[in-house]
């Protein structure tokens, strides 16, 4: 191509306004179609990790059961100060909050240092610490409230308070089908918002399990990655679930009856099944 010459000059070719103006136009175009597609790769990754966070706590759990003759970690231990379980694990996974010794709660300072009791999309869900009563602190950051809860009516009712409507200690010889049951999830904490702070570290299924469920209390699961939610089970491995598919009866966590299937609850892979004894 030969260069523009006029008079034995270069002559410079600019562009119009209306050029310009349409190659602005075609980067927000394109600009509008990626914008999506990075946000749902940005999420999918969120939900990756968060995958790898409930293999681990789940293998923190199956390592602390095989070191107490099969007993799992209870859900609380009530006496004294209120531990949860994650402090429980504490030992196997690296660390849970600052004292492993004390209660957890938004009321305190006693912070999570591990992050894998974080999910990063934890703040995709409804219910969240109330920033009127706890100005500037986040749900994850505590266990009473935090980010996974724990199938405890099937697997870690254990309290020692006479008080608790089951007292007895959960072994993994009861457990018949561990690979279908769920014994993690990302939870949701109470279903109808009746406090500010949500107390996420429980998890409890579709229906009624061992005298364990509540229509004030309930804490289902949180669908809170792109309307599903990633649960591990009894023998470690992580799927992800929509509420319907693991057995509720709605789809959003605040909407859940007492009407579901508990087939993948109760450690039996059995939809009739709803108690069981040491």
């Amino acid at each position: 191509m030969k260069p523009n010459v006029k008079d034995g000059k270069f002559a410079i070719k600019r562009f119009t306004i209306v050029e310009l103006l349409a190659v602005i136009a075609i980067i927000g175009i394109l600009a509008s179609m990626l914008l999506p597609a990075l946000h749902a790769a940005r999420e999918y990754a969120k939900s990756i990790t968060c995958t790898n966070n409930l293999k681990q706590l789940a293998l923190g759990i199956n390592l602390y059961s095989n070191d107490y003759n099969g007993i799992y970690p209870c859900v609380r231990w009530k006496t004294g100060a209120q531990l949860r379980w994650q402090a429980g694990i504490s030992g196997y996974i690296g660390g849970s909050v600052q004292n492993p010794d004390a209660d957890s709660d938004a009321t305190g300072t006693n912070t999570v240092t591990n992050n894998i009791l974080k999910c990063p999309s934890t703040d995709k869900s409804a219910y969240q610490l109330s920033s009127t009563a706890f100005p500037g602190k986040r749900r994850e950051e505590y266990l009473r409230t935090g980010s996974y809860g724990y199938n405890w009516a099937t697997f870690g009712p254990y309290d020692p308070d006479p008080s608790v409507i089951r007292s007895f200690p959960v072994s993994n010889k009861i457990i018949a089908q561990p690979a279908s049951t769920i014994m993690l999830a990302d939870s949701y904490g109470d279903k109808l918002k009746g406090e500010n702070r949500p107390h996420s570290y429980t998890l409890d299924g579709p229906v009624m399990l061992n005298g364990r469920w509540g229509s004030a209390n309930q804490t289902p699961a949180d669908p809170r990655h792109k309307n599903f939610f990633n649960a591990a089970h009894g023998d470690g491995h992580v799927d992800a679930y929509s509420m319907k598919s693991a057995g509720y009866d709605a789809d959003l966590p605040e909407q859940v009856g007492d009407s579901g299937n508990p087939k993948l609850w109760n450690g039996y892979a059995n939809d009739t099944v709803t108690t069981f004894t040491p």
